[in-house]
């Protein structure tokens, strides 16, 4: 009956500690998988401030440009 006690509890840490590998292998799998999302983001954030910061020098020079022009109320008022 002790041998038996002694089999049980081993297979029962065997299988203890095939889940806790299990488990590690999908949380490994998850954190791969949020990292390739994470750098995804960050190029296209690195990408939308580019466009941002050229849209601000392009209405900044275009504010440049009109600089000297008289300001005159629009045709319709």
């Amino acid at each position: 009956m002790q041998g038996l006690r002694v089999w049980l509890k081993a297979t029962m840490s065997e299988k203890r500690l095939i889940e806790l590998e299990t488990r590690l292998m999908y949380q490994e799998q998850t954190i791969q998988e949020l990292n390739d999302a994470l750098a995804s983001q960050q190029q296209q954030l690195d990408r939308l401030e580019a466009t941002c910061r050229k849209l601000i020098e392009s209405v900044r020079a275009a504010v440049r440009s009109q600089g000297d022009l008289p300001h005159e109320k629009p045709p319709h008022y």
